[in-house]
């Protein structure tokens, strides 16, 4: 089983003795907004979207309005901002500057 590597590492070849060097991989995020349609809502998915094209962060985007699936999350206020399966937000609109930086947080 191979594993990817993140970052750039230097591995010495057993056989050649010559160092190869790995491509940095990248991972896409997956992006949840959860709530009903509200302003909010609406206001923190559009946030989202700017922040991932305006750093050009690969990363997909979903809105969630089914309220079982919002409560699976255990998010009893929206909207909630759900990053790799990781409630990082709930209840409030953050500021253009927090949002990027929650996103650039969860960025591998």
């Amino acid at each position: 089983m191979s594993f990817p590597i993140i970052g750039y590492d230097k591995i010495n070849s057993f056989n050649t003795g010559v160092k190869k060097e790995n491509k940095k991989v990248k991972y896409m995020l997956e992006i949840k907004i959860l709530g009903p349609g509200c302003t909010n809502c609406v206001n923190l998915e559009n946030m989202c979207r700017e922040s991932v094209l305006e750093n050009n962060i690969n990363a997909s985007i979903e809105k969630i309005t089914d309220y079982r699936e919002i409560m699976s999350y255990g998010i009893l206020s929206t909207p909630g901002l759900v990053i790799n399966g990781k409630v990082v937000l709930t209840g409030k609109l953050p500021t253009k500057n927090h949002s990027f930086t929650l996103v650039k947080q969860c960025d591998c």
